[in-house]
């Protein structure tokens, strides 16, 4: 005796409507149109870094000759260097920026759909005023919980 099963013709829709209904999953679509635009945050990162090192390497060259003419006239002087601390912050975007890809753009990660219009809204909100705030970067790790992951 021979038992033919055939599944319902309801079940089989169900599933194709599940693969379309929003989970709240973000799309893959999605997350790398976000991830491009965090990979140009890392270029003005990166930008802001090599302008700060050249600062530096001023910095340094002045602080040889302060110490030069301090010597020579026993005065006593005093200068303020900022370029490597602002150096430090840089890199700390770019390791940032570079950690919100990498999430983004590995599907075993979970990201759901207010995490990237979350991000999507800090940088539509950035766009305008032409200036990337330093903390931006830290804002989007963040929002995906990179910490944590």
């Amino acid at each position: 005796m021979n038992i033919w099963i055939k599944a319902p013709v309801e079940a089989a829709t169900s599933d194709s409507a599940e693969e379309t209904e929003d989970t709240g999953s973000a799309t893959k679509e999605e997350r790398r149109e976000t991830a491009k635009w965090i990979q140009r945050l890392t270029y003005y990162y990166t930008k802001e870094y090599v302008h700060e090192m050249d600062n530096k390497k001023r910095e340094d060259a002045a602080v040889k000759e302060m110490e030069a003419a301090a010597e020579k006239d026993g005065k006593i002087r005093c200068m303020v260097l900022t370029a490597e601390n602002n150096a430090r912050v840089a890199m700390s975007c770019i390791t940032d920026c570079m950690a919100a890809v990498d999430i983004l753009v590995n599907m075993e990660e979970d990201v759901d759909d207010w995490m990237i219009a979350g991000i999507n809204a800090m940088l539509d909100k950035v766009k305008p005023s032409r200036g990337i705030p330093f903390n931006l970067s830290t804002s989007i790790c963040g929002v995906l919980g990179a910490q944590y992951r």
